[in-house]
């Protein structure tokens, strides 16, 4: 029902002064302590026509602070917030959704979720010499996002209100046919190292893959290029046989290849799970190898709106060319987006790390993406 994620994309202009009465107040869904189960964003904030335009592809003149652009974020979650051209920001935080401004502001630009519910969130920018090369003076501005506050997320693909995209869904449109760089970590053999299987469509076999190993990486190349458009925009498959025997990777993209920008992600398990031990996949956010084979995990590229790089021009969400999936080497070193440790069955041989089976394409440069 977070309509509002459903439909964006980046515009080019959108940042408006303070007190103005076109003040963006793009509300995102962090949780305080409020029911919120049919809460729907759009009638809580309608973003301006341009928020559904062409993706930013040079550097924008005024940046904001980065909030993640998401629905839920989890319980504990922490966020550091950094602007790009280092101008002084405020925090501030309210669980009245529809108050304008906060009834203090805090120079600490550090946000932690401690409580389930509704909480939103408000940053101000002060004033501040742009290094744009158009030069000249950014005014006060003031955003808020409102997040709902999760301590779990969708279930596994077997149920209902699980998020997992059957790889016979009508909406992929293309399948990764092309690797363009690949790194093996530790602990798989040979015979697993084929990269050929994990070209084309998922099948849902459990022998049709590449096995990553511990902290592998594996980079696809799409030449035509994911953009960004309604709901997801690119979903990947494993092989997992079970809904609770996962191997798990951080996601990251680029435009070209060089600069790569990791998605949003979020771990809730506080154990370390031995090489044969189970997850909980309501703990699991944003994660490759979330569900059963056959089922793939779903990625937002909207979830990047104004993130640094976006901002700077050196990605373009409605470019993305390159897709890199990073397995976790799971004894708890790696933190999620949130600082959160994230655990994995660990430590795992021959076929160990993240089973990479597909990635499959919803929304590409030559669909229609994020129609108004």
């Amino acid at each position: 029902m977070y309509n509002i994620t459903r439909q964006i994309c980046l515009g080019d202009d959108l940042w408006y002064p303070a007190g103005s009465a076109l003040m963006l107040s793009i509300i995102l869904i962090i949780c305080g302590c409020q029911e919120v189960e049919d809460v729907d964003t759009n009638s809580l904030n309608s973003p301006p026509p341009a928020f559904c335009g062409v993706a930013s592809s040079e550097l924008v003149r005024c940046p904001r602070p980065w909030l993640p652009y998401l629905e839920r974020v989890p319980i504990g979650g922490h966020l550091e917030l950094n602007h790009l051209q280092q101008a002084r920001i405020h925090v501030g935080l309210s669980l009245d959704l529809n108050q304008e401004a906060p009834k203090q502001w805090s120079d600490n630009p550090h946000v932690e979720f401690s409580s389930l519910g509704l909480i939103k969130v408000f940053v101000k920018t002060e004033s501040y010499p742009t290094t744009h090369p158009e030069g000249g003076l950014c005014e006060e501005l003031i955003f808020s996002h409102i997040y709902k506050v999760v301590d779990a997320f969708d279930p596994q693909a077997s149920l209902p209100t699980s998020e997992a995209i059957f790889m016979g869904d009508s909406s992929i449109i293309a399948w990764g046919e092309e690797v363009s760089d690949i790194q093996f970590g530790e602990g798989v053999k040979p015979a697993f190292q084929n990269v050929e299987r994990a070209l084309g469509p998922a099948k849902g076999g459990a022998f049709d893959i590449v096995s990553l190993g511990q902290g592998g990486q594996l980079t696809f190349y799409f030449e035509e290029g994911v953009a960004n458009g309604p709901g997801a925009d690119f979903t990947i498959f494993e092989n997992s046989f079970s809904d609770f025997f996962l191997e798990l990777a951080i996601v990251e993209v680029s435009t070209d290849g060089e600069h790569f920008t990791p998605l949003p992600h979020a771990y809730l398990g506080d154990e370390l799970i031995h090489a044969f031990g189970e997850h909980d996949p309501t703990l699991i956010y944003g994660l490759a190898g979330k569900y059963i084979a056959g089922f793939g995990t779903p990625f937002d590229l909207s979830t990047l709106a104004w993130s640094p790089d976006t901002q700077s021009g050196v990605l373009d969400l409605h470019a993305i060319h390159y897709i890199k999936v990073i397995d976790i080497i799971g004894d708890g070193m790696s933190r999620d987006s949130f600082q959160h440790p994230m655990y994995d069955p660990y430590p795992t041989s021959e076929s160990a790390g993240l089973d990479l089976e597909a990635i499959g394409v919803l929304h590409s440069s030559k669909t229609d993406p994020c129609p108004l």
